[in-house]
């Protein structure tokens, strides 16, 4: 069984720039972090989306924190309505 690893998620962080966001939970002593993919941090839809992705990896490494994708971005696929289209959409 892998330890225990404390995490936190990057939706929590918008107001930080994404670097410094993860240096700084690297630095209160996190061993992992949820990243959101919305326009905040790492925007799947920009037109610099390769070199953002580059940029985020590197930081992980450097910082060596864990990192899952988080899917809590609200309208990151569709601007007007919250979390659409989904599984359930038609």
């Amino acid at each position: 069984m892998s330890p225990l690893r404390y995490s936190y998620i990057t939706n929590g962080l918008t107001d930080h720039r994404i670097g410094d966001a993860l240096r700084m939970l690297a630095g209160y002593g996190y061993s992992g972090v949820g990243l959101t993919l919305d326009h905040q941090h790492l925007d799947p839809l920009s037109s610099t989306l390769a070199t953002d992705v580059e940029s985020v990896a590197k930081i992980l490494r450097d910082t060596g924190l864990a990192v899952v994708i988080e899917t809590g971005a609200r309208f990151v696929l569709d601007p007007l309505r919250k979390h659409q289209p989904n599984l359930l959409s038609t």
